[in-house]
């Protein structure tokens, strides 16, 4: 299930990560102040899930890797003794990613994506799974906060994104309709830092609203958090977040 997000994941990079007039741009760093080299989130269960003596116990781990210009060059994902389970690498040129790759922990690719043409609203890729070659364009149009980016694969539709932001270009709504037509809508309310403190997430036509909120409790010199805690629309406790975070010289 992961590797499956995570190959959409590549993809939707490339989508929101596109250099051009007519795409939303992530922010560098991956919004985090300063010039961030590497950062690693550790993924803790709560003191209310423990049992036995009660020390802290890491579910997974997840480190991501930027160039100098902020762009997210590896995300990766490890199990609790440091073993990789998945990775994604991606190499960019002038903002615009020119190649994503897909493995699992064996170093197996299980995609791959190739920059063919880049021009205005509109970028195409190769795409390589196994020995299957197919052909995907991301077209983006823009209307003043709202952006709309579908993906298609040998002519047909796979992924349509809406991004609506606000004054400040965060991301406060994200639409994705997948191919079989399956929506799923993302609201983020973010505090005045920067960070999002709410993340409602819904399928388009139920009543059923997951609810993720957001408590930071430590902060380093730059600003950038070290320490979250994460709870249900009920208020119990779904993880703790610890976070490491190396800066470019």
């Amino acid at each position: 299930m992961y590797m499956r997000r995570l190959s959409l994941l590549a993809i939707l990079t490339l989508v929101l990560g596109a250099c051009t007039r007519q795409g939303f741009q992530q922010p560098p760093f991956g919004g985090m102040k300063g010039q961030v080299q590497e950062v690693t989130v550790y993924h803790i269960t709560p003191p209310d899930w423990r049992t036995g003596n009660g020390n802290d116990s890491l579910m997974f781990i997840i480190a991501s890797a930027y160039d100098t210009e902020g762009n997210e060059i590896c995300s990766v994902r490890m199990d609790s003794t440091g073993r990789i389970q998945s990775q994604a690498e991606s190499m960019f040129e002038n903002g615009v990613c020119i190649r994503s790759t897909n493995e699992n922990g064996a170093h197996k690719v299980l995609g791959r994506l190739e920059l063919v043409s880049h021009e205005k609203g509109l970028l195409v890729y190769d795409s390589y799974s196994g020995s299957k070659v197919s052909r995907m364009e991301v077209r983006e149009r823009k209307l003043f906060r709202k952006y709309r980016s579908t993906v298609t694969n040998d002519g047909k539709v796979t992924m349509t994104s809406i991004i609506k932001t606000d004054a400040q270009g965060r991301p406060v709504s994200i639409s994705s309709t997948d191919a079989s037509g399956k929506e799923i809508i993302e609201e983020n309310v973010f505090s005045s830092n920067g960070d999002i403190i709410e993340k409602h997430v819904k399928t388009a036509g139920t009543t059923l609203d997951d609810i993720t909120r957001t408590e930071y409790t430590a902060f380093d010199d730059h600003g950038n958090w070290i320490e979250a805690r994460t709870y249900n629309k009920i208020r119990m406790a779904r993880e703790i977040l610890r976070r490491e975070i190396k800066y470019w010289p």
